[in-house]
């Protein structure tokens, strides 16, 4: 393992740690009440989806890895960095009021059975995959560097430099 992939996973279980534990004490009720108020003002009723807000609520917490990584993230400038996040969080909170109606829909055509839990699957799949496909896309050229990257030479023991 390269030094650089090791501070990247050391400084990512600190990022998430950290953010981890500000969404426990008070983030996930400030986005809770930032969400009902978003979808007031895109004039959808809270109210009338009341099945589906408990199903969806614990996947709102994909913002901490998709935070985590981006702060984690070498190889990408400030600007870059804060742009990214800004960009990415719109994303995922946009995504957020659509995995609500996905839901809500389900749940109107099919209840609570087990025909739609089938059919929620591959939505809860794609919310816990998406914040890692707009992290990777943003940090698109540290990854493509880091896969690009050749091994280091063999020395005559045996033994990789790295």
């Amino acid at each position: 393992m390269t030094r650089a992939l090791a501070i990247f996973i050391l400084k990512l279980a600190l990022a998430s740690a950290a953010l981890f534990a500000l969404w426990v004490w008070q983030g996930e009720a400030v986005y809770a009440r930032f969400y009902g108020a978003l979808l007031r003002a895109l004039s959808l009723d809270p109210s009338s989806m009341r099945d589906a807000i408990p199903i969806i609520t614990p996947r709102f917490y994909n913002i901490i890895p998709f935070l985590s990584l981006i702060l984690s993230m070498w190889g990408i400038s400030a600007r870059r960095r804060i742009l990214g996040s800004t960009i990415g969080l719109a994303i995922l909170i946009a995504w957020h009021v659509v995995f609500l109606m996905i839901v809500q829909s389900i749940i109107d055509t099919h209840q609570l059975g087990p025909g739609a839990y089938k059919r929620l699957s591959p939505w809860f799949l794609l919310s816990d995959v998406l914040p890692w496909l707009v992290w990777a896309l943003i940090c698109q050229r540290p990854l493509s560097d880091l896969i690009r990257r050749k091994p280091a030479p063999v020395k005559k023991t045996g033994e990789r430099r790295g």
